[in-house]
């Protein structure tokens, strides 16, 4: 039989799996560990399970060899945008026993986005069927569960398991229970696991509590706890505490923990801080701790800071943090700037967190730029203070800065003859402008655009010039034909288009046909559409042209001085044309 070589398709082979271990763990390898060693590596990074296969079964294996494969497969766990090459690598830890290392990279894939984790369950899954794995597949389908973005997908899971006839173990039931959305679904997995053999556990009634719809039936099941001679813990009685929702009751629970021989932590005692009526209150529970021996933490303190509800009270716990040893997080400085005087207190905040090495996250933009900026000089100030401290900015800051603009009722036209805040912000969100800012424009502007697509109402078309990348939705045509087909072409350019119409949502509306072709002197058609605030004029639409088009009359022939008497809503008359303004529209004479 010619030797099978070891090259990439044939370490992925399975059939030859048996041949490269033995060659690999007969008695003449260990007359040279180094070469022993190179083939392992070599061999891992094709085909990890072949080469864990080949340490855990080989005579004397060598520690370096054990470390390597350990390192590459939490390298690979890693490699999420590869799922195949994770779960396989998941798979080799378990084989290799390297159990701290599977718990610390199940804790971080449990900490993935909700997406990445829908991406990579069903490949874990897919390796799990193969058997083999007799002795990790139920470690391996819990952290499944556990890793699960919803109830229905831990079920799924626990049903796999059933279904591959892998026998649960009584974590795999509580992880179902974790997910759990209430009660009474936390219940039934409680009931099932019990009917299956395995008994309730602390872990069991803890997510019970958690999930009870009050704090009476919170408390029936601490009593049953003691009953069957469980041993409620810190976490027990963390969940009766934020179900109490009253201070004193809270306190009585907290008087039982001393009592139980308990000793609570920084958690239970964060919850009596957000329970409190006022900032003593509060303040007093955070020296008791330091009274019963507890070093209070980041949460204590952030808790604290918001009840101050006071600038200066805030900014004196912050420093006492820092004096305690603690480490103020973007949650701390989030609610000093939101309690900031001004926007100079709120910037000094910001600048503090980047030398402290924190980043900004959403809430600190939407505090400091949303709340605390007033004009666009505080604006351009802030964007240019942020660049010096970071070479990209967030999504969420750029997003914020948007908002501002719009809500300061800035040109952008002018922001950009200042400074590059709202190019880089459209640029970075990949935004046309004046979608957001039809305020861009102003209604009887006159611009240059390209149709870019055509439907059965309507041309989109991009604008040129000032408003590039925007694409402008023409809602009202004044072609007759009903098939646009035949009158416009893909690509075809106008350079006199109209605007008629902004809005923040429905971006900007055009004419092509529009009503400053009249001539003066001029007869048209039109129809009453309003009138203004003042009771001195009245909007018509002219006929012929776009029908949301309000011409302002400044020349009445009504003596009366209430309108509204002479004129109705809808009703038409002929008028005569006597001016054309750029800005303004037509002006119309009914003499």
């Amino acid at each position: 039989m010619p030797l099978i070589e070891l090259t990439p398709e044939n370490i992925k082979n399975n059939k030859y799996e048996g041949v490269f271990i033995n060659r690999i763990n007969k008695d003449k390898a260990l007359e040279n560990l180094e070469k022993r060693f190179e083939d392992i590596k070599f061999i891992a990074q094709h085909n990890i399970i072949l080469a864990t296969k080949c340490i855990i079964t080989c005579f004397l294996p060598q520690r370096q060899e054990r470390i390597f494969l350990k390192s590459l497969a939490v390298q690979q766990i890693q490699e999420y945008q590869q799922p195949d090459l994770s779960a396989t690598s998941f798979i080799a830890l378990a084989k290799l026993e390297a159990w701290y290392e599977v718990t610390e990279q199940y804790h971080l894939l449990k900490n993935l986005k909700k997406e990445q984790k829908q991406k990579l369950t069903p490949a874990y899954l897919q390796y799990l069927k193969y058997n083999g794995f007799e002795k990790e597949q139920s470690l391996l389908f819990t952290m499944l569960i556990n890793l699960a973005t919803s109830f229905e997908e831990a079920e799924r899971f626990f049903y796999a398991m059933e279904m591959q006839h892998i026998i649960p173990n009584n974590h795999s039931y509580t992880s179902v229970m974790n997910k759990a959305n209430d009660w009474e679904d936390a219940q039934f997995w409680l009931q099932k696991a019990i009917f299956d053999g395995f008994e309730a556990n602390e872990v069991s009634y803890n997510i019970l509590i958690h999930l009870s719809k009050d704090f009476g039936q919170a408390k029936n099941l601490l009593a049953e706890m003691y009953e069957k001679g469980l041993k409620p813990n810190e976490i027990t009685y963390n969940s009766l505490i934020n179900l109490s929702k009253d201070f004193e009751k809270a306190k009585n629970i907290l008087a039982e923990m001393y009592e139980k021989g308990l000793k609570p932590d920084e958690f239970n005692y964060n919850s009596l801080i957000n329970m409190s009526k006022d900032f003593g209150q509060a303040k007093n529970l955070l020296a008791e701790m330091y009274e019963k021996g507890l070093k209070p933490n980041e949460f204590n303190y952030n808790s604290l800071i918001n009840m101050s509800k006071d600038f200066e009270k805030a900014k004196n716990l912050l420093a006492e943090m820092y004096e305690k040893g603690l480490k103020p997080d973007e949650i701390t400085y989030n609610s000093l700037i939101n309690m900031s005087k001004d926007f100079g207190q709120a910037k000094n905040l910001l600048a503090e967190m980047y030398e402290k090495g924190l980043k900004p996250d959403e809430v600190t933009y939407n505090s400091l730029i949303l709340n605390k900026i007033n004009n666009i000089s505080e604006l351009t100030e802030l964007f240019e203070e942020m660049q010096k401290f970071t070479s990209s900015l967030e999504k969420e800051a750029y997003n914020s800065f948007l908002s501002k603009i719009i809500s300061l009722n800035i040109n952008p036209k002018m922001l950009e003859i200042k400074n590059n805040l709202w190019r880089d912000s459209m640029e970075k969100l990949c935004m046309d402008w004046a979608y957001f800012y039809p305020k861009a424009v102003c209604v009887g502007d006159k611009i240059s655009c390209e149709v870019q697509k055509i439907e059965k109402n309507r041309i989109i078309v991009k604008v040129k010039d000032e408003l590039r990348r925007c694409t402008i939705h023409i809602s009202e045509l004044n072609w007759e034909v009903k098939n646009l087909f035949h009158e416009v072409k893909i690509g075809q350019v106008f350079n006199n288009a109209r605007v008629i119409q902004t809005h923040p949502i429905y971006g900007v509306g055009l004419s092509l046909k529009p009503f400053f072709e009249l001539k003066i002197d001029s007869v048209v058609l039109c129809q009453v559409i309003g009138f203004n605030d003042r009771n001195t004029s009245i909007y018509v639409k002219i006929e012929g042209t776009t029908q949301k088009a309000s011409i302002f009359i400044k020349e009445l022939t009504w003596q009366s001085r209430d309108l509204r008497q002479e004129v109705k809503i809808g009703q038409t008359f002929q008028a005569k044309v006597i001016g054309i303004n750029e800005k303004y529209g037509v002006q119309l004479s009914l003499k």
